[in-house]
């Protein structure tokens, strides 16, 4: 009898381990989109509140102002809250700091303006990424703006692109 109860005992805790591991190892639950369901439906740069996607400036162009990024994530129900939004950039050859990636919020922090709204912002005021701080030389400046999950699944991707002459 002792040796049963340890048999069913050990069943019993395998059972319930193998539920927690499915539950622990489950990346979204069934109600909640995954990034296949949401898509980015405007991406882009703004300076002194006009947006600077596809544009040509000149080099020293609003040096001293921040450039905003921004991009709307939406989902099958409306706005998407709560969600990593990226943009990776790639500045010209040879320039310090050539590429790299930054996140923006949704959370009225950032430059912006209403929390959970699915607009996601970052305003450049240290002029980490943007292209018009100082030193930035002439060249294209490329921005992809994307959605994407803690298991590395992304939404569509946006580019932008603002050439220094």
């Amino acid at each position: 009898m002792f040796t049963d109860w340890r048999v069913r005992t050990a069943l019993g805790c395998a059972g319930i381990l193998m539920l927690a591991a499915g539950v622990i190892g489950c990346s979204s639950s069934p109600t909640s989109p995954n990034m296949e369901q949401m898509r980015l439906t405007q991406a882009r740069m703004m300076l002194f509140g006009e947006t600077i996607n596809g544009t040509t400036m000149g080099v020293g162009h609003g040096d001293g102002s921040p450039i905003r990024f921004e991009a709307t994530l939406m989902g099958p129900g409306g706005p998407a809250r709560g969600q990593n939004v990226r943009v990776r950039y790639r500045r010209p050859h040879g320039m310090m700091g050539g590429t790299g990636e930054f996140r923006l919020y949704d959370d009225g922090t950032h430059g912006d303006q209403h929390a959970g709204d699915g607009i996601y912002c970052f305003e450049d005021v240290q002029f980490q990424y943007a292209c018009n701080g100082q030193g930035m030389g002439p060249g294209q400046y490329h921005y992809e703006f994307f959605g994407m999950d803690h298991d590395g699944h992304h939404t569509n991707h946006i580019d932008v692109t603002v050439t220094l002459e």
